[in-house]
């Protein structure tokens, strides 16, 4: 179901990275590969900023890359149609620059006798986030993983079983030596992440993590980091976008082709035509075409298309799959459903929650969701009213770039400055909440 994030084709109208940059949140330097162990600290905001696009027009839902760089943007799609909110579509990250974890310095001493200072520990800032039913998974400046929520099949990566939830993110993420991490996505048990090296590795729930298991993986000492297999993509094949779904798992292929798992791989469909910009697996893989068509394999779920109009964003969470398209109309796989009535005249993207509820990101930064998201008089905006459309706004103190669903009654948005502040149902964000504040989530120091 994945808020990578995003990938090509998310919208590009947005929160540039000149604009992190002149909003002096960061320092623009050289994104942090090491893994080590984080040491914790406490969280800062994110910096209030004004996030509108500057010339006021509607964000371009285009197919072409978003942000800057090339294949940190193209990995970042894993699970943007999902619920994975990702920040390289949206200037956070790309090409090998983005935000800053901290200098690296040498230890020892040099010829001059002077011995190097090390340097004091860096908050960690995120590109990325992403919500499921029960757990969630955060993408790091340098590249690795944390994941917090619900684990009782090992799916936070721990090598452990925690009965209830784990109400902040834990230490990284092992995924074996010298690896790091492009793209996160969570399912309702399982956790998948795609690899530097276009791998894909998977862990939890034994009937989603694509390798025949017998028993749950990732929750047991010695089964996470070079033990833990990648999937078996084909001979010479790498993965470039991962979303997964209630039950399955899809990546796009090298060669542009989806592969679907659950307990076992398998092929789903054959790609022929334009490339694939983003992915979503729901109860089903749908995946949106450059020339804003849509892939679907299932025939008894599909997501139809109004005549004449082209899909602009796919939003996914466990039971369905939604389109935002170019009419200005949102249609979904559930027929039952009734479609939302939007003002898209801004909209950036949609996220949805709990099987039939969203909310909505618009072109400034702001977050607006339903009256009926649990918790109302903690997250919305102080005094604030429903728009014509039933929506209130999240009173999160910084412009959001992305913003990820799928969850029961919660969703997570990843602010300017690489911050996330978790919203919603008050059983999985308690420890976000001080005098009736939301908090950042505690992402640890490196």
């Amino acid at each position: 179901m994945s808020l990578r994030l995003p990938g090509r084709g998310s919208s590009v109208a947005l929160l540039g990275w000149w604009a992190l940059c002149s909003w002096a949140v960061l320092a623009c330097g050289e994104v942090s590969k090491k893994g080590e162990s984080s040491v914790t600290s406490q969280p800062s905001g994110g910096a209030a900023a004004s996030g509108s696009s500057g010339d006021g027009a509607r964000p371009a839902f285009s197919a072409g890359s978003g942000g800057v760089g090339g294949e940190v943007l193209s990995a970042a799609t894993a699970g943007r149609g999902g619920n994975t909110a990702a920040a390289g579509a949206y200037g956070l990250a790309g090409g090998g620059s983005g935000l800053t974890g901290g200098g690296h310095f040498t230890g020892g001493e040099g010829e001059g006798g002077a011995e190097s200072i090390p340097p004091a520990p860096q908050p960690y800032r995120a590109l990325a986030v992403s919500v499921t039913l029960m757990h969630f998974c955060v993408l790091l400046d340098d590249h690795n993983i944390k994941c917090w929520g619900d684990n009782l099949y090992g799916q936070l990566g721990q090598e452990n079983a925690v009965w209830g939830h784990v109400s902040e993110p834990q230490k990284l993420v092992n995924l074996g030596a010298g690896r790091t991490v492009q793209s996160v996505s969570v399912g309702r048990h399982a956790s998948c992440a795609l690899l530097d090296n276009g791998a894909v590795k998977c862990w939890g729930f034994a009937p989603q993590v694509g390798l025949n298991a017998a028993d749950a993986v990732g929750d047991e000492p010695g089964e996470m980091g070079d033990n833990l297999p990648a999937l078996d993509l084909g001979a010479g094949r790498t993965a470039k976008q991962l979303s997964l779904g209630s039950i399955t798992g899809c990546a796009v292929l090298d060669d542009g082709n989806v592969r679907c798992w659950d307990l076992t791989l398998h092929d789903t469909f054959a790609v022929k035509g334009p490339p694939i910009v983003e992915l979503a697996a729901g109860n089903f893989p749908i995946a949106r075409f450059a020339d804003g068509t849509l892939g679907q394999a299932d025939v008894s779920e599909r997501v139809t298309l109004p005549q004449g109009a082209h899909a602009l964003q796919l939003a996914g969470e466990e039971r369905q799959v939604c389109a935002v398209t170019d009419d200005g109309s949102v249609t979904c796989s559930e027929s039952f459903w009734p479609p939302p009535a939007l003002d898209t005249s801004s909209l950036v993207s949609i996220a949805l929650y709990n099987g039939y509820g969203f909310c909505t990101l618009d072109a400034a930064g702001k977050v607006k969701c339903p009256a009926d998201l649990r918790n109302t008089e903690v997250w919305a905006v102080p005094g604030a009213q429903m728009d014509p459309y039933g929506l209130i706004e999240v009173n999160l103190g910084a412009p959001a770039v992305a913003l990820s669903g799928g969850g029961d009654h919660f969703l997570c948005a990843l602010l300017v400055g690489g911050t996330v502040k978790c919203f919603g149902y008050p059983g999985y964000i308690d420890s976000y909440l001080v005098d009736g504040q939301l908090l950042p989530v505690n992402l640890g120091s490196h």
